[in-house]
C-alpha cells in the first residue's frame, strides 16, 4: 500500500502547530484537499504529466515516485515545445494560408489579369537546397536555351 499513490488521499492534511491555523494554512490545505483525491489524480493530475514525460521513458510508477520539483525540468521542457509548434503554425498559417487566399482572392476577381503568384519555394529551406534549386532552374534554362537555339538554326540552314 505504500507503493501506491493511494496512501497519499487517505492521510489528513492538518497543520502541526496553532500558528498554521491562525495564519489561514490549515483552512487552505482542507480546501485544496476536497479537489485532490485520488480519482482527480488519476483522471486529470497523471495524464497531464504522462503527456509532459511523453518521450522520456517515464513510466506511470516512476512518476507516481516524483514529486513535482523532479517533474519540473519536463514540464518546461513540454511548454518549450508547445511554444515551438505554435510560432511554426503561426509562422505557417501568416504566410503559406495567406499567400494562398490572396492567390485565390486574386483570381477570383480579376480572372485573367491577375497577377499574383503562390509561393514557389518553402520559406524553411536551408542555403544549401535553396542553391541547388536555383542551380537546377539555370540549368533547366540553359537547356531549353540551347535546344530552341538549334532548332531555329538548324532551320535556317535548311536541315530541317
Amino acid at each position: 500500500m505504500a507503493n501506491s499513490p493511494q496512501w497519499f488521499f487517505k492521510e489528513t492534511v492538518r497543520g502541526g502547530n496553532s500558528e498554521s491555523a491562525e495564519s489561514g494554512t490549515e483552512i487552505i490545505l482542507e480546501q485544496d484537499n476536497k479537489d485532490f483525491n485520488y480519482e482527480n489524480y488519476c483522471n486529470e493530475i497523471l495524464p497531464r504529466w504522462l503527456m509532459m514525460t511523453k518521450g522520456y521513458g517515464l513510466t506511470v510508477e516512476d512518476i507516481d515516485k516524483s514529486c513535482p520539483v523532479e517533474l519540473e525540468p519536463y514540464e518546461k521542457a513540454y511548454h518549450m515545445a508547445e511554444k515551438e509548434h505554435d510560432s511554426q503554425v503561426y509562422a505557417w498559417v501568416g504566410t503559406y494560408v495567406r499567400s494562398a487566399l490572396c492567390f485565390a482572392i486574386d483570381h477570383c476577381l480579376n480572372g485573367k489579369k491577375a497577377s499574383s503568384e503562390y509561393l514557389k519555394a518553402p520559406l524553411m529551406e536551408n542555403g544549401e537546397d535553396r542553391v541547388n534549386r536555383l542551380r537546377n532552374e539555370f540549368i533547366e534554362e540553359r537547356l531549353k536555351a540551347k535546344q530552341e537555339w538549334d532548332r531555329t538554326h538548324n532551320m535556317i540552314d535548311g536541315k530541317d
